[in-house]
């Protein structure tokens, strides 16, 4: 089995059986220079030895994976906004074990590191649906923005619908024209500082994600329809929830970030697995070997991805119970027993 497992993470980055449409590329190439800032090419290796030195592996180094994505919200966490008790233990011991965590999330990067703190836990951060890519040491290894050309204009006319609520992220700040349309029982804990959105004076800090929400799903499908006409492959325009749709810089999504963090670390992404519920995580899913889907996932998601894996609702911890599952982690258990494999 050691065999097996060292064989495969030595398989080529463009290995196929992965589950996605043919013809995706498996890991992206580097951002154009004028657009990003961070994330050096891969590096090389001389030998064979200093490879198997870096591999990870879980439970005897029989693991079937060694990298975890994962979304945070409707999938990771809990009705509260955070990591149950069972989900983190499990999610501690493979970080022990080396397992890469990776936290995807259409959250700011100042909520993701709150969480990972409160959770005692590592991991990359693929924050604002990958507009943001940073170590476990919190290190900026990639940013894009939305340019202010199309920010600017794009945030005056959207605040001109009085149905919608309009969010801005920058660096420091969350702009908010109201708390309306859903977006209330997330600012109770956010850590970000938050500010009114003034139409007639409007931020002039780079823009990393603008989003809406409205509680008229009908109406926000509509207008997130007409802006992905309109603006083409100028701007990345995805769903979080059915009343939430965000907006963010060409190319960017979370798929697309964790190409850049496969590469820059190495990493084959048929050894990744991801969990996820929403559409702003379908380009994620189907970049990774083994896909997982909640129960409480966008039904649009299960007809995109029929054929990934499913398990219980975040609310039920889905995320721990698949893991439990697989015979491949069988030594390790929600209460840190091990058993014979």
């Amino acid at each position: 089995m050691l065999k097996q497992a060292v064989a495969g993470y030595l398989k080529p980055a463009m290995a196929t059986g992965r589950r996605h449409p043919p013809g995706a590329p498996v890991v992206a190439q580097p951002a154009r220079e004028n657009k990003d800032r961070g994330l050096p090419g891969p590096r090389s290796f001389d030998n064979r030895q200093t490879w198997l030195a870096r591999l990870p592996y879980c439970a005897y180094g029989t693991c079937m994976f060694s990298t975890l994505v994962s979304d945070l919200d409707g999938t990771l966490l809990d009705s509260h906004h955070r990591i149950p008790p069972r989900t983190r233990s499990l999610l501690q011991q493979l970080n022990e074990q080396g397992t890469q965590l990776v936290l995807a999330t259409g959250r700011h990067s100042m909520d993701v590191r709150q969480i990972l703190e409160e959770a005692g836990l590592s991991a990359w951060q693929l924050s604002c649906n990958g507009a943001r890519v940073q170590a476990p040491d919190g290190r900026l290894l990639l940013s894009r923005d939305i340019p202010p050309a199309l920010a600017q204009p794009l945030a005056q006319r959207l605040l001109k619908l009085p149905q919608l609520s309009v969010h801005i992220y920058t660096d420091h700040y969350w702009y908010y024209s109201s708390l309306a349309g859903g977006q209330s029982s997330f600012a109770q804990d956010m850590t970000l500082p938050g500010a009114h959105l003034d139409r007639d004076k409007l931020p002039e800090e780079p823009v990393i994600k603008l989003f809406c929400c409205c509680q008229d799903t009908q109406l926000l499908a509509s207008v997130q329809e007409q802006l992905a006409r309109e603006y083409g492959s100028q701007l990345s325009i995805t769903c979080s929830f059915p009343w939430c749709m965000e907006v963010m810089a060409a190319e960017v999504s979370k798929g697309w970030a964790l190409r850049h963090l496969a590469l820059h670390n190495d990493w084959s992404l048929d050894q990744c697995i991801a969990f996820g519920d929403g559409m702003n995580d379908a380009e994620m899913l189907q970049a990774v070997g083994t896909s997982v889907l909640m129960a409480n996932a966008d039904s649009r998601l299960h007809a995109l991805l029929p054929h990934a894996h499913k398990t219980g609702s975040n609310i039920d911890q889905g995320v721990a119970a698949w893991l439990e599952q697989q015979p491949q982690l069988s030594p390790i258990t929600a209460s840190g027993e091990r058993t014979a494999l």
